[in-house]
């Protein structure tokens, strides 16, 4: 498969993002790995190996549609994409009020922080947050829905869905490796709050440090009453 990029575009972070979000299809052969280079003039040649060439179609339009995204949240240009369009700061201003209303943060403080804050989209079936990994920043999911997922040597078993107003990455606040993976039921956009943020907020203001404290009490309840009722997947998931 052939894209394009601005020519502008570093070609090494290209390779990287194409690499990235090939690898995530479920549509490649056992044990092969996409490869892709530069071809001059902006344009960059993907090689999927496929375990069915049945699966063309649908692989080729996954991956368009996976790369557009994620071309967006590493501030690449591709097509000659005008990568400036994206979320404005009304935007994040919008979404981080209603959060600060949660959080009692002021006014002032909504405006100082949201220069620091981001929106992200993922397409549908998206990795938002991969199981393992130590979360740099927490997401307020401000639509959409979120499935968070258990690995399990089969695949994922499916625990909670999340939706407008529910929170991703709360293990940023503690620097631990999340167990689950979390994957986009829809399109989802979030707002990006970095970890040094979380940081000064918390350190700010300790009824709110608090407040953080009991959202992850609550989602780590929550994530073991539904392994609780898995039942007999459970056993093998706690085992």
């Amino acid at each position: 498969m052939t894209t394009s990029f601005n020519n502008d575009d570093p070609p090494l972070a290209i390779i990287s993002l194409l690499d990235d979000v090939a690898g995530g299809l479920i549509f490649l052969a056992d044990g092969e790995h996409s490869s892709s280079r530069p071809t001059g003039g902006g344009k960059y040649e993907t090689s999927l190996p496929l375990a069915t060439y049945a699966d063309a179609e649908c692989a080729e339009a996954r991956f368009l549609t996976r790369l557009w995204y994620a071309s967006r949240r590493r501030q690449l240009a591709m097509d000659g994409a005008d990568i400036s369009k994206g979320a404005s700061t009304a935007d994040i201003v919008r979404v981080f009020s209603r959060l600060a209303r949660i959080l009692g943060l002021s006014a002032d403080r909504v405006s100082e922080l949201s220069a620091r804050l981001s929106l992200e989209r993922h397409a549908e079936v998206e990795v938002i947050e991969p199981a393992g990994s130590v979360p740099r920043a927490m997401r307020y999911i401000s639509s959409g829905q979120v499935s968070l997922r258990q690995p399990v040597a089969t695949g994922n078993v499916a625990l909670l869905t999340l939706n407008d107003g529910d929170y991703l990455g709360q293990a940023a606040l503690t620097r631990t490796a999340q167990e689950q993976v979390s994957i986009a039921l829809t399109e989802v956009e979030t707002l990006v709050i970095p970890r040094e943020v979380l940081d000064e907020l918390a350190h700010a203001d300790h009824q709110l440090a608090r407040e953080f404290g009991r959202q992850l009490d609550r989602r780590r309840t929550a994530i073991d009453d539904a392994l609780a009722e898995l039942a007999p997947t459970a056993a093998l998931i706690l085992g």
